[in-house]
């Protein structure tokens, strides 16, 4: 039931509409706070998902669905349908701290408007930022480009794939230790045998379709005290 643009919303039944808003309301509302989005403005959306719920199950049961009831539910759909719609591109889709593979996990589509980009998404090199961190803690954050400002994934892809291993300026084929994050974000501990020691990693982007992006460059990074 993804969506391939948010006016899509107001073709679907409205049984796969309640469906659809129960799923946004189950990711937005514990990352209220991460995403910028006021308990207010969530309580407006969440009122509108909750009132056609109801609606619908009243249509749906043989036991209450009336002439009455199918009136009230059409009308309903038809007074909010592009309410909903508007919230979902304001509070959604243009807002700068949801990330195109979180709008991807909502059914939605990853970005307010198709991206043109030189390069499929996918073939864009994996940029990493590497900081040694103490405790043996090596934090990873991975950009889409050299000028990203903030840590994301390219659209369409849902992680990356890492293999690394202990050595300076180690070939692909040495580096045996692998990893995959569906984050942008993430922390690695090395054991102690491993500190002050340089070790080498590669990096490449994976698509929701299991396809592979290419390996990028080498990075180095040392574990520390």
């Amino acid at each position: 039931m993804a969506l391939k643009a948010v006016s899509d919303y107001k073709s679907l039944t409205p049984v796969n509409k309640s469906a659809f808003l129960k799923q946004i309301k189950q990711k937005v509302l514990p990352n209220l706070a991460a995403w910028h989005i006021s308990e207010t403005d969530y309580a407006v959306f969440s009122t509108w998902c909750d009132t056609l719920t109801k609606k619908t199950e009243l249509w749906k049961s043989p036991h209450t669905c009336t002439s009455e009831v199918r009136t009230d539910l059409h009308r309903y759909e038809a007074q909010t349908d592009a309410l909903v719609m508007n919230w979902l591109r304001s509070f959604i889709m243009n807002n700068p701290y949801i990330t195109p593979a979180e709008r991807i996990g909502m059914d939605l589509p990853p970005d307010p408007y198709k991206k043109r980009t030189a390069r499929p998404a996918l073939e864009l090199p994996v940029v990493a930022r590497i900081q040694s961190k103490e405790g043996g803690r090596i934090r990873f954050r991975l950009f889409q480009s050299e000028t990203s400002g903030r840590p994301g994934k390219p659209d369409g892809v849902i992680a990356c794939e890492l293999y690394y291993g202990e050595g300076e300026n180690l070939p692909f084929e040495q580096c045996s230790r692998h990893e995959l994050y569906t984050r942008s974000c993430f922390i690695l501990t090395f054991d102690r045998k491993v500190w002050n020691h340089p070790h080498t990693v590669y990096f490449r982007w994976v698509s929701q379709k299991g396809e592979y992006g290419p390996w990028g460059v080498a990075y180095g990074f040392v574990p520390i005290q």
